[in-house]
């Protein structure tokens, strides 16, 4: 079993601070760390393996995965889930910013599903 990632475990506590008293966001534990969830669904969490996982926009996992600062997240060896990607703590990749974008785009796909009931 990996080790957590003390670096890593450290700055997704600073996202999690950055989110304090924000409407409809909150943090909950799961898969072993803290979660940043808005409107009751995961945004972002850090893994077991010290990497930021994020459910993303299309255009920004496009990119990353085709730069190689991001990989497809997969569950216990099953088939990658749609939308979730997994990047590790590095100089390239803004975690705050991913943060922001998972985020939003949580929160959009909320909102559309509320429009559809």
């Amino acid at each position: 079993m990996a080790t957590r990632e003390p670096e890593a475990d450290a700055v997704f506590r600073d996202i999690l601070a950055s989110y304090a008293g924000a409407p409809a966001i909150e943090a909950k534990r799961m898969f072993g760390s803290d979660a940043l969830c808005v409107d009751g669904k995961i945004a972002c969490f850090v893994n077991g393996s010290g990497r930021l996982v994020a459910k993303l926009p299309e255009a920004t996992a496009e990119r990353l995965l085709r730069v190689g600062l991001a990989e497809p997240m997969a569950l216990g060896g099953r088939r990658p889930m749609r939308g979730w990607f997994s990047m590790p703590l590095s100089e390239d990749i803004d975690w705050f910013a991913l943060a922001d974008e998972a985020v939003e785009h949580v929160h959009v796909l909320e909102a559309d599903k509320d429009e559809h009931r």
